[in-house]
């Protein structure tokens, strides 16, 4: 819980318990939740993500994950909220012990949001954490 306050011109100062996400709760309580199997959302404030575990093949992967993100995309056009191209990002996570230098795999499909190209990259920073591709926060720990 935190705590508003509320202030009147003829009452004294009062303090209103509520919970923290209460200013985002009407606006978020009908986000699409992904049909597709094994696609994710996670929302923290403003900030989106959609999430899915790798299948063997990439098209297997990227296909509901294109689909939540079209779900995702029809509820930001009902509620008219713009998405931001310059904040708006895809990454392959691949862990292991050999580093690609390919940003995906060759002849992956880009994403697309609301008929913009969502571009693949290397790192991207997330509620204050960057993450890159390969997993080893090498970058977040730099900065």
């Amino acid at each position: 819980m935190s705590a508003l306050t509320r202030q009147d011109v003829l009452s004294e100062q009062e303090f209103l318990k509520a919970p923290p996400s209460l200013c985002c709760t009407p606006r978020t309580n009908d986000v699409p939740r992904p049909s597709s199997s094994g696609v994710q959302l996670a929302l923290f404030a403003d900030d989106t993500a959609l999430l899915r575990n790798r299948n063997r093949s990439t098209r297997f992967t990227l296909l509901p994950l294109q689909r939540a993100i079209d779900e995702l995309g029809q509820w930001f056009r009902k509620w008219r909220i713009e998405v931001n191209p310059d904040k708006s990002a895809a990454i392959q996570f691949k862990y292991g012990k050999i580093r690609s230098r390919l940003i995906v795999d060759k002849n992956t499909p880009n994403l697309k949001m609301l008929d913009a190209i969502i571009p693949w990259q290397r790192n991207y920073k997330y509620l204050g954490v960057t993450l890159d591709k390969n997993l080893h926060f090498r970058d977040h720990i730099e900065r």
